[in-house]
């Protein structure tokens, strides 16, 4: 096997060994991903709603709109990248918080497992969800005062299992980005440091 034919290092690695400025900023961009994905969604939902009702030409009641779409209408889709810019950036820190955890996380795992793609998972997600918590309580606070914070505090049987679905919704995409900027970031010594690591780990052995 050629070296260009060779499997690649596992990301898991690059991240326990790359340098620590790219894995933040591998962060900071999923989390602003995070933030805009919604956003996105949004705005494919409008798209798709206008097609629908131009090839229908108005004629299906289901496709019909009961204005026509403008301009401004997508404009105000991606408002809150500027209106809720704090959150814009919050998000960003989370992103960055979250993904110097992996990475202490991953330097204290055995190299082997995180060459076969296995890493700590539940210390990442209570992480995120406490860091979420404190986010949406801050946002109460600071937007609607103490009486929203009352209501969440009042409703928290709702509002905690409600934050486990925001929680593995927001982890799932911070995940998929934070691997995919982080493959475009990583240095060729990122790779070679990857690659060394996952040559000293043992090779992990299945259970008997």
């Amino acid at each position: 096997m050629t070296a260009s034919s060779r499997p690649g290092p596992s990301l898991d690695l690059i991240t326990a060994v790359g340098r620590e400025r790219t894995v933040l900023i591998s962060g900071a961009l999923a989390g602003a991903c995070v933030f805009f994905a919604p956003l996105l969604i949004l705005a494919l939902g409008l798209l798709g709603a206008y097609l629908a009702d131009v090839v229908s030409d108005g004629e299906v009641a289901i496709f019909h709109l009961a204005r026509p779409l403008t301009a401004d209408d997508f404009r105000a889709v991606f408002a809150p990248a500027v209106n809720e810019a704090p959150l814009l950036v919050s998000a960003g820190l989370l992103g960055t918080v979250l993904a110097q955890f992996r990475r202490r996380q991953a330097r204290h795992s055995d190299p082997g497992l995180l060459a076969a793609g296995i890493r700590p998972f539940f210390p990442e997600f209570l992480l995120l969800y406490v860091l979420l918590i404190g986010l949406a309580l801050g946002m109460a606070m600071t937007q609607g005062g103490a009486v929203q914070l009352h209501r969440l505090i009042l409703w928290a049987p709702v509002f905690l299992p409600f934050m486990l679905c925001v929680t593995w919704l927001a982890h799932s995409v911070w995940s998929y980005c934070f691997r995919s900027v982080l493959d475009l970031l990583a240095t060729a010594a990122d790779r070679d440091a990857a690659t060394e690591l996952r040559g000293r780990a043992r090779a992990v052995r299945p259970a008997r």
